[in-house]
Formats: structure tokens, sequence, C-alpha cells
């Protein structure tokens, strides 16, 4: 049935702008409701579709008003002497965000905007779905950037320095040489058939000036290979590549041949191997102790500064490696920095002793896929063989694993952290049969006893080296706000995701009304952050009176009549009526009605404000700044739960929106704290840039856990740059050989002078290490 029938068209226009009516965007889909491969799209700058919006919605005050063609000028990046583009081709401004800066309407929207408005010259912006993976496609608005020149007659260059062209990211090689043949025509005005171009794929580790050297030096040898006829992707060809075009005439011979190299191979793995760094057995040579086949002795070939006790060479450069931006993988690789720098994960994989552990068989997992793919990644960039590493044979089978993360769209490094390490838990889990955990009762038990048995049900059904070294264990709490009985269960936990207090200060106005009506009566004027909740404004106010909170009852007022009692994990800023805070004696008050009852018999002494002496207490603890500590204590608020998230409660037997309150009550060797900087508000997310203070040394932990403290040391962080959608994520991380910082930006590799500088408003996920000795 059609709802939209009889409906203006400016309506429906805008319903499928708002991606309210897609049955109507004349769009082809699947049954999954996902548009078909191919799908036209139209990309528009909102700046324009707002003027439209504000034009229908408002058409009284705005008739007779022009808002002019469609102009997308301002998304459109031009051409530059660098960037080469065909006269039909129109590329993006780069960090543009869907939703603020550009929409995408179907064909039906563009053809009313067409008719009715004009489109500017060059803002017609054409895009398609792409199929992303086998069960969803994606609109693809940016495209691969790529380096090239043409080699001709042997060493022509041209043009003298590579410029950057674009092309789909989900194109083949002989697309490539197509839009390589085209632009070659537009620039120099002759035809090239394209039997007569070859496309070589520089190796990553050489730039243009050293390929350059190389061709002068070897007359014809190039450090790279063919592209093969395959996708750009089974070709490995990254963002930002270095692509060499080689022109040839129809009756010459090719005359640009592959460069021999010497690279060693690791006997059981081929892992590259530096001349300085392996294993030698029986004039065979490994890459580590692990693929040593009969025992690990072997002729230590590794020239280091110091081994240690084991022998295991110790590289001072060792983990130094850039990895490859393949196409908005900027993420990934951030997050891979941060696990690759943990080193007694690292350490699991470079001894090989996770070999044994592979459960193939755990359907949760990726049939152990995953884990020796990212085994082979740690032994490359631990090899010390490679200044940069392209890490495509990890992206294609973390994709196949997880099919959200194929493609080329940006995404979150925190996401993909907790999937990497879920599946590599999966694949090491020992537990090859998991069992079914009934209800348990814990009456008269203590809380260590209850925390014992949930964990033990946790470790029934999952055990890993990721388990051992990063699960830690919440303490949730649900009270009942009607009878008051408590809800607890011990949850284990990954990752450790820390809101981030809006600290915005306002001066909140509270009548006090004390217990005995012979004493002052106070008018509070508190200094207090925006969203604080009724506890806190209540313990600001005791600390000043010198009265337990627990005799402290907070409520709203209209002309001396009470409105409402505030609950305590109720926050101030969505309260519209005057505060007055009670005096109480009679602490067994804990039904809402009671309290109630026993305010409104008070009431009487609100209506003469005269009698109240004003009273400004000038919270010191209220401050802009915020660290990481703050958002512990913000984490640790107790919080009201929303219908959609109500719980059953027994007693009363019905389903009520409890007070739950969340702690941390076991930690891991290793804690991985999550600032949440994201913010998803239905079709848009938005970002908290606040600077967080954390420490990189010496994060004190004993007042933020029940059980097991700890001191933490900060040894990685993915850091996230820009604004959700189009940002940049790069990685801290202490390199443990020579205990310095290195910033890791992609490709990039460079040592960070000063390690307090590494504590920045981009900062997103931190690792921390326990300190020996400090977990009791």
């Amino acid at each position: 049935m059609n709802n939209n029938a009889g409906i203006p068209l400016q309506e429906l226009i805008l319903k499928i702008i708002d991606r309210t009516s897609i049955e109507e965007d004349g769009i082809k889909r699947n049954s999954n409701g996902i548009p078909a491969t191919g799908s036209i799209w139209y990309v528009i700058s909102t700046n324009w579709l707002e003027k439209w919006k504000s034009l229908y919605r408002n058409s009284e005050e705005t008739k007779g008003f022009s808002i002019g063609k469609v102009d997308n000028t301002d998304i459109i990046s031009l051409p530059t002497h660098n960037i080469w583009t065909l006269s039909a081709e129109t590329i993006l401004k780069p960090g543009l965000t869907l939703g603020l800066e550009y929409e995408i309407v179907p064909p039906r929207v563009w053809k009313y905007f067409k008719l009715n408005f004009g489109i500017q010259k060059g803002s017609e912006i054409i895009r398609t779905s792409v199929n992303s993976n086998k069960n969803e496609t994606n609109v693809e608005i940016t495209f691969k950037p790529l380096q090239i020149f043409f080699v001709i007659r042997k060493r022509d260059f041209f043009p003298e320095i590579p410029v950057t062209f674009y092309i789909s990211h989900y194109a083949k090689t002989s697309d490539l040489i197509r839009k390589v043949r085209d632009l070659y025509k537009e620039k120099t005005v002759n035809n090239l058939d394209i039997r007569n171009i070859r496309i070589w794929h520089i190796d990553a580790n050489i730039n243009y000036s050293e390929f350059k050297e190389k061709i002068k030096k070897t007359g014809n040898r190039v450090p790279g290979k063919l592209a093969r006829d395959s996708s750009l992707e089974d070709a490995e060809i990254a963002d930002n590549d270095l692509i060499v075009a080689e022109i040839k005439q129809t009756l010459d011979e090719w005359f640009l041949e592959m460069e021999k190299t010497n690279i060693k191979l690791c006997k059981a793995c081929n892992t590259p191997i530096s001349d300085n760094a392996y294993y030698q057995k029986n004039f065979e040579i490994y890459c580590s102790l692990s693929c040593l086949p009969n025992g690990n002795t072997a002729t230590n070939n590794h020239n280091n500064n110091h081994a240690n006790s084991n022998g295991k060479a110790v590289l001072s450069s060792r983990g130094l490696v850039g990895l490859q931006n393949l196409g908005n993988t900027c993420f990934m690789n951030s997050g891979l920095q941060c696990l690759s720098n943990t080193h007694n994960l690292t350490e699991y994989f470079l001894t090989g002793k996770y070999i044994k552990d592979i459960n193939s068989k755990n359907p949760l997992g990726s049939g152990g896929k995953l884990v020796r793919e990212y085994a082979d990644l740690v032994k490359e960039i631990w090899s010390d063989s490679s200044k940069i590493i392209s890490p495509w044979d990890f992206k294609k089978t973390f994709s196949q694993y997880k099919t959200q993360f194929s493609g080329y769209h940006q995404h979150d490094s925190q996401e993909m952290l907790s999937m990497l390490l879920d599946g590599l838990h999966e694949d090491l889990n020992k537990v090859n049969r998991k069992p079914y955990i009934e209800e348990f009762k814990t009456d008269g038990l203590s809380e260590d006893e209850i925390s014992e048995i949930y964990w033990n049900s946790h470790l029934a059904r999952n055990q890993s080296k990721i388990v051992d070294l990063m699960h830690g264990q919440f303490r949730s709490e649900v009270i009942c706000p009607d009878c008051k009985n408590i809800s607890l269960a011990f949850d284990p936990f990954l990752m450790l995701a820390l809101p981030i207090p809006n600290k915005e200060l306002v001066w909140v106005d509270i009548y006090f009304l004390p217990f005995d009506e012979q004493s002052e009566y106070l008018k509070l004027k508190i200094k207090t952050y925006k969203k604080s909740t009724g506890l806190e404004i209540k313990k600001i106010a005791a600390n000043y009176l010198g009265i337990s909170e627990d005799f402290l009852a907070l409520a709203t007022f209209l002309n001396t009549k009470i409105q409402m009692v505030i609950d305590s994990s109720q926050k101030i800023n969505v309260i519209h009526f005057k505060l007055a805070l009670y005096e109480v004696r009679n602490i067994n008050l804990n039904i809402y009605d009671d309290i109630l009852a026993y305010l409104e018999s008070k009431n009487e002494r609100l209506k003469d404000s005269k009698l109240y002496r004003p009273v400004t207490i000038n919270n010191t603890n209220a401050k802009d700044s915020v660290n990481i500590y703050d958002c512990f204590r913000y984490f640790e608020n107790p919080e009201q739960l929303d219908e959609v998230n109500s719980i059953y409660c027994k007693s009363c037997r019905a389903h009520v929106q409890g007070i739950k309150k969340m702690e941390v009550y076991k930690l891991p060797k290793i804690l991985i704290v999550h600032l949440k900087r994201f913010k998803h508000n239905g079709f848009y997310n938005s970002k908290i840039d606040k600077f967080v203070e954390f420490p990189v040394e010496g994060l004190d932990l004993r007042n933020y856990c029940i059980r097991n403290p700890g001191i933490y040391d900060l040894y990685a962080l993915s850091n996230h740059f820009g604004s959700t959608g189009s940002g940049h994520y790069t990685a801290y991380a202490k390199n443990r050989y020579n205990q310095r910082w290195y910033n890791f930006d992609d490709s990039s590799v460079s040592i960070v002078s000063n390690p307090e500088s590494i504590v920045t408003s981009s900062a997103y996920v931190l690792f921390y290490l326990q300190r020996e000795g400090t977990n009791n």
C-alpha cells in the first residue's frame, strides 16, 4: 500500500532525501532493501540543499525568493598541474562528510531539481552503487588516488615528476590501462593503442627519486612488478602507490624488465628476512624459533646490539615498520600498530606458542585463518626486513571474517580492534564445546563468591591468550525504583568504554529547608556541572552544611507546591522548576510517595523567600578541564534505564525503569580504554573533541576498581583527527627494545622527541600495561 499517495511532490522529494520514504526513490533494490549494483546516484551540496528545504518549508516567507541553480562548486576539487582528471570527471574535495557537506539523491530527485531550478555548469556529479561484499552495496563517493608517470623510449620520463589521478577502488587493471590511455591522449593529443601500454606497480619502499636512480644505474631494471590482469585489490595496488606506464611503439619490443632481488625467505613460512636477522639450521634460514624444525637449536645470525637470556635477538629497529594505506585503511593501520606493540601478545605469536592453541573447528571463529594471517603479519613487522608493509593478505582475510570491513570505506579503529581481538580469541579458544550455563542462585553469597561464579561461567566457554591478558570484569547493579530490590551481575569486558563528561559549568539556585524550623533557612547558589545528578548536588550541599547526603531530599516546586522528588541519578539539566533541598531525619523514607507526602507537609515554608539567607558555594572541584579519572567517575554515575531497556523486577512482578550503576570489579593485565568520542544520533554522528588529560606513566586505578586495582603505564594509543566519517587515524607506540615512543602514520614512522606530546585531544583508544606487583 502506498502511504505517500496524494501528498505534494515537494513533500515526497523531502521524504526521499531524508530517507523516510525509500520505496518512492525509484532505486531498484533486493529483498533486503539493498540498492542494486550499478544504481545511479547524484551528489548534491548541502549548502544548496538547505536553501531548497528552507524555500519549501517556509513557502510564504520566501515567496519570490530565488535560490538559483543547483550549485556544487563548494564541494568540487578543481584540477591542478599535479592532479590530472579527464574532462568528464568530477573529483570531490577531500575530507567531506555525508550529511554535513553533501547528500546523495536518486535520479528522480535530481530530475526534479534539474527541471525546476537548472544545474550550474560542471555541477553534475554522478556516482554508482558498487558491490562492497556479498550482502551489501555502497555508493562510491571518493576514488583511489594513484601516482603515475610515463616512460617512453626507455628513458624519456613524462611528466618530470609523478602526477595524481583517480580511479575506482573496485576497478580492474584493464580499467586502469584504459584510464591511462585516456589521460595520455588528453594531455598529449596523441592516440595510443592499449596493446602498447604496460603498467608497472612500483615497490612501496621505493619513492620516485629512488626509482629514477635505479633506472639510471641499471638501464631498464624496474623495482616493482607488472600489474597482472585482475582487480586492483588482487593486484595489491594501494592508495597513492607509484604506477609507471611503459609506452612502446607497435613494432618495438618492451624495454623495461623486473629487477632481480636477493630477498631471503623463511624456509617454513616464506616471511621475508633481512640480511642481519635470521636463524640458520642445516644451511636453511628461518625467521623465528617457532619456524625451526625439530626443536630450536640453530645458529643465530642476528647482528644485534644484544640478545636476551633465551638467545632471542633484540633489534633496536624491529617493529618500526610503516603500514601502507590500501584505501581508507588508516583505521586498520592504527589499530594494528597498537596491537603489534602489545608485546605480551606479540611474543606469543613470534615464538609460535599460538600454533598449538588454534581452534579451527570453532564455528564462531574463522577456522584459524585470521589468527594465522595476523601471526604472519606480526612476524613480518618484527622481522626487520622492510620499511613499509602492504597488509593486503590480512585485510582480505579480516574482511572475509567480518564482511562489514570489505571495500574501502572509512571505519572506526576501536570497532576494528574489538572485532579483531574477538576473532583472534575465537580462533584460539581452547574450549571446543561451549557448555550451556544454567541460571544459578546467589542468595546468601558474598559479592566475591558471586563474582567468582560469574567469572568461572565465563571461563567455561572462553579460554584463550586474549582472555588471559585482556578480559576484566564489571560489577553492575540495577535498583528497582519502587521496591529498591537490587539485581546484581558481573560481566566480562574486553575494552573499558569511558564516557567523556560535558563539563559545562552552571550556577544552580536551591532553597534549603532545615529539619528544625527554628534553624536558619538558606538560598544556596551552587557552582556545578550542567549535567550534574541529584546525588552530586546533594553531596556538594551536604559537604557545606555538615550533613550526610542520606538526610537530604531534593525536590522541585512551583508556587510552593512540590512537583516531584529528584532521584539520585536524575540530571538537573532537564529540570525546569525551582529546586528545594529538605533536611529529613527519617532515612527509612524510601518510597517515593512517602517522601512526597513528607515534603508537602513542610512546603508552607517556601512562601516567603525573604526568610532565606543567600549563600554562594563555589565548588572548587567543578572545573572545565577533564582528565581520565573524571571519565572513570562519570562512568560510575548511576543512570535511569529508558523504557526500551527496562528490567523485570521479581519482587514487583513488573517491568521497571531501574537505576543502573556500573563499576570495574577486576582489571586485566592489559587495559584497553576507549574514550567515547563519537555520538550516534539516528543517521548522523558527531564527535567530542574535548581534551582529556591522561597519564603516560602511573595510571592509578586504586580508587576505581573494587577487587584488584593496579597501576598502569601507557604503551600505545590510537588517535583520530578530524570529524566523523572523514577523519584520519594514526598511532603512537612505545618500542619495547629501545623504550622510545614513535608516531605511526600509515607508511611513515617517526620518533617522538617528547613523550608528553602524545597526550592530545585526538587520543581515542589507549593501551595500558599493568605494573608488576600492583594488582593487590
